[in-house]
Formats: C-alpha cells, structure tokens, sequence
C-alpha cells in the first residue's frame, strides 16, 4: 500500500508540473479530487483515489495511473470551465451554490411570504448548472481514459441497479433532494453513462431527453452558464420528473418547518 500512495503522489506531481496548476493533498476532501475555484489548485486524497481504484477496477481492467490521470483531467477541464466562463461563473455559481448544497438552509432563508414555488424551480435550475458543469467537464477532459469511463458507466449501473427504491424516491424528489443523492443518481449518471444504459433508471424516456438535449445544447462554457438553458432543463425537472401526479417530496421538509412551509402546490413554470 505504501507503494502504491508513492505512485499516487509522484503521478499528480508529474501532471502538475506537466499542465503548469497547483495540487494540495486534503485527506478530508471526501472524493479523489477537486478544483478548487479561489486557490486555482486541484486538491486531492490519496485514501480516495486508491478506494475509487480499488472499486472501479472490479468492474473493468484498468492501471492507478490511467484512473489518476483521468480524474486529473477531469479537474483540468472544470478549471478550463471557471476560468472561460470568469465573471459569470463566479456571480452563478455563487447564487445556486446553497440551493443545490443546503436544501434546508435555503428553505429558512426565504423572506417571509415568499412561494414555495420559487424555491422548487430555483433548486430544479442549481441543479441543472452542476448538471452542465458535470457534463462538460466529462466530455472535455483533456486525458480521457476510455477504460476508466467504462469503469465508471459500470459502476454507477450497478449501483443504481443495487439502489433502485432509492434512485427512484431520489429522481422523484429532484427539488429538496440532497447533493450526495442527486450526484448518485441523478448528475453522475446523465454524465457518464451512454443513453442505452440509462434504461436501468426510472423514468428513461425522460431522462433520455435531458441526455440528447446536453449532447446538442452543452458544447461550451457560455452554454453551461446559460440562464436561459439552465431553465429548460429545470423545466424538464419540475415538470416532467417531478410531475403532478408524484408524492410531494417537500413533505418531510414541511414537518421539519411546519411554520415555514403550511400549504403549497406545484409550481407553475412559463414553459
């Protein structure tokens, strides 16, 4: 194991020196990296990667380097991402930063008499914009390794196929859905598998859609900063995933805040 941590370290600093960005080791990061927008530095944990390794390459044969270098360009592509999109990304990013993150926080935030409906169709939108950001960064990352891609599309098949109760309340529940449910099963899916593989999900056909419309409408940063685009996809969210006829999935949040959400209906989005 020590071995392999070596191997972990002197790759990324090899790929540092080689495209010329910062790296920091963070034992708490919670994932294998990151890209961190204000230190324009990619951070990562070494307990990570190897887990991911470890994980992905039961699924598909794949080398720890071919994974490091993926997931590195993935990052590359996110800070390609930030820095193209400059003043625009930072003013979006920090709007739709505690929807999409603090689902509960966001909701006691609300000035008081405000429509639960802006609250719904606001997070469907944060929702879309990391969708995007996902997307885009699979889809340009400079070193693409197709044998981790395939891991990963393995991966996360299976796992939904494991989970398929909770991908299904998670899809439904879109709105107040938390980050770490959304990313299981909602943006890392969309974002790494093929649309034939999105069958093993509920609601394909509409899933299908949101898949077509990122391979035409996603091509560059000015596209993943698009109000107007991150409204058509949020709704499709609203709409169509998280139709009339669902539970109401804000319902747990309405006993958690009796005084902040009594009665509301769905919302009523200009199409």
């Amino acid at each position: 194991m020590k071995a392999m941590e070596k191997s972990i370290e002197e790759t990324i600093k090899s790929l540092s020196r080689t495209y010329n960005v910062k790296v920091k080791r963070d034992e708490k990061l919670g994932m294998a990296m990151a890209y961190h927008r204000r230190s324009d530095t990619i951070l990562y944990s070494i307990s990570s990667i190897k887990s991911a390794y470890l994980s992905l390459r039961r699924y598909y044969p794949l080398r720890l380097s071919e994974l490091i270098r993926h997931f590195f360009g993935h990052e590359l592509a996110h800070r390609k991402l930030h820095i193209s999109g400059g003043r625009q990304a930072s003013v979006i990013e920090s709007d739709v930063s505690i929807l999409l993150r603090s689902p509960e926080e966001a909701l006691s935030m609300m000035p008081p008499g405000e429509d639960i409906h802006t609250f719904v169709f606001d997070r469907a939108c944060a929702i879309a914009n990391e969708l995007f950001k996902e997307y885009y960064a699979e889809t340009n990352n400079p070193l693409y390794e197709p044998s981790v891609a395939r891991a990963m599309a393995l991966d996360a098949r299976e796992v939904i196929r494991r989970n398929l109760r909770e991908a299904r309340e998670v899809i439904h529940a879109l709105p107040v859905a938390y980050c770490g449910e959304i990313n299981s099963y909602f943006i890392y899916p969309l974002t790494v598998l093929p649309i034939q593989d999105l069958r093993v999900l509920p609601e394909f056909q509409t899933l299908k859609r949101i898949k077509q419309y990122l391979r035409v409408k996603i091509l560059s940063p000015r596209d993943v900063y698009d109000p107007q685009k991150m409204k058509e996809i949020a709704n499709i969210i609203v709409y169509e995933l998280y139709g009339q006829g669902r539970s109401n999935p804000l319902k747990r949040f309405a006993r958690a805040n009796p005084s902040t959400l009594r009665e509301w209906s769905f919302p009523v989005c200009k199409r």
